[in-house]
């Protein structure tokens, strides 16, 4: 069957579907909902909570529409923290971060012991005794380099994403806490933006929520007034919740679409703004393990050149590059503890990393235009044979794009080096996904690859 035939449904229109910038991230904030370990659809609540404050703040409505994105991307260095949580403390890094919420770290007794019970989970680690002796005296120190991390990734991505200082600004603030005892930079006051007082009151009150209910969440907010929150965010905050549909609404409500009709803001997102959007996003997705670092970008480019060597159209290629880019989103919610282990998966975790294909479906699919980069993303694992996953379909009932995505993945990651084994030439690649031919492989987008393969070194 020829290309274009085979491509169909991805051939029209010639131009991309539109998207709203605040739609789009919007939907990719769920992806960062699972990086955090926190209750699906965390950060749209955040955002409405947000909301809800500024309204009370009177906040122009610019500044308002920043402080969305600011706190619907609020998260957007965690997934960097997660190889470092995993190398210190061994554990598994989504675990760690749904206990973390219990924790108060500005005492340091409950940091150390919290320190001390996620590491004993693995404390058959060579060298225990001493990592435990390092954990105590140095404890201090590796939550405020973790901060750091978390900090200035963060804005180091959204700035990628083509934001500017403030929402750069109230990402990096995001943990500081009014009395000047928060982290990293330990600033105070008026000096941590107020789009980071007002993410930071929203954000501990959602977690808060999920393990108390509204009366001990609010006294638990109210308590720390002037300590860790600016008193004018917690007023505000009482006087939202004065009104009896809040709470109804925070429960019950169709929040995504009430945050999309709160703002002024629904310009399209230009093409060149969802590439830098969805490109940043690949990075951060990759960034949460050592042995990810740059896959999506790397798929991304082999998966354009095998893309135009097939004769696939302008758009459809850069619907290909953003698919390849957010392949893995689903990743996102996997453990390190998988996605860094040094030898072979057992059963239940070949079923827990097989997930990553369905749940990065999941979160493209809610996001408006992109119904054709979540087929084509959530499909990168089936095969010719019907024998992958998620959903095991075969031959033509898989997108093009999707085998494409698949040849230029594996090779990427038969290259590169793993936890269980050192990066393969590109000869000993090819001839391993030869074997593959026809059952695991497009034969057409094998035959791609290893044409442009010379162009590529």
């Amino acid at each position: 069957m020829l290309l274009a035939q085979r491509t169909l449904s991805f051939n029209a229109p010639l131009e991309a579907p539109a998207t709203s910038l605040l739609d789009l991230i919007v939907g990719l904030s769920t992806g960062l909902d699972l990086a955090v370990g926190a209750p699906t659809g965390h950060s749209i609540r955040c955002a409405w909570i947000a909301s809800k404050i500024a309204a009370q703040l009177n906040l122009p409505e610019h500044e308002s529409t920043l402080m969305l994105y600011s706190v619907l991307l609020k998260d957007a260095g965690v997934p960097f923290t997660a190889s470092r949580i995993h190398e210190l403390f061994g554990c598994d890094d989504l675990a760690f971060r749904k206990a973390l919420v219990r924790v108060n770290l500005r005492s340091r007794r409950q940091a150390i012991a919290f320190s001390l019970d996620q590491a004993s989970k693995n404390r058959h680690v060579g060298g225990w005794p001493l990592h435990t002796l390092r954990l105590m005296l140095h404890n201090n120190m590796i939550w405020t380099n973790l901060a750091a991390l978390r900090a200035e990734k963060g804005a180091e991505i959204v700035r990628e994403m083509g934001f500017g200082d403030s929402v750069a600004g109230a990402v990096r603030g995001l943990h500081e806490h009014f009395d000047g005892g928060g982290w990293p930079r330990k600033i105070a006051g008026k000096h941590i933006p107020i789009a980071s007082r007002i993410a930071l009151v929203a954000r501990n009150l959602d977690l808060a929520l999920h393990l108390h209910g509204s009366i001990r969440a609010m006294g638990e907010i109210e308590s720390l007034s002037g300590v860790q929150y600016d008193p004018d965010v917690v007023h505000a905050l009482d006087a939202a919740t004065q009104d009896g549909a809040f709470w109804l609404s925070l429960k019950a409500g169709d929040l995504r679409r009430e945050l999309l009709q709160l703002t002024a803001d629904d310009v399209v997102a230009t093409e060149e703004r969802v590439d830098l959007v969805c490109g940043a996003f690949g990075r951060l997705v990759d960034g949460k393990s050592a042995f990810s670092f740059g896959h999506s970008t790397r798929v991304a480019r082999l998966a354009e050149r095998i893309g135009r060597q097939m004769g696939l159209m302008q758009q459809q290629r850069r619907t290909l590059v953003r698919a390849a880019m957010l392949h893995n989103i689903g990743n996102l919610g996997i453990s390190n503890l998988i996605l860094e282990k040094p030898g072979k998966l057992a059963l239940p975790e070949v079923a827990a990393m097989r997930e990553h294909a369905r749940m990065t479906s999941h979160i493209l699919q809610g996001i408006a235009g992109f119904e054709q980069i979540a087929a084509i993303a959530g499909a990168h694992h089936e095969r010719p044979d019907g024998q992958g996953y998620p959903v095991g379909v075969a031959g033509e009932a898989i997108p093009q794009e999707s085998k494409i995505i698949s040849v230029a993945g594996v090779f990427d990651a038969l290259t590169a080096e793993r936890p269980h084994r050192a990066a393969m030439c590109d000869h000993e690649a090819i001839a391993l996904m030869e074997k593959d031919r026809g059952s695991g492989f497009d034969p057409d987008c094998l035959d791609a690859l290893m044409i442009i393969l010379p162009d590529e070194h």
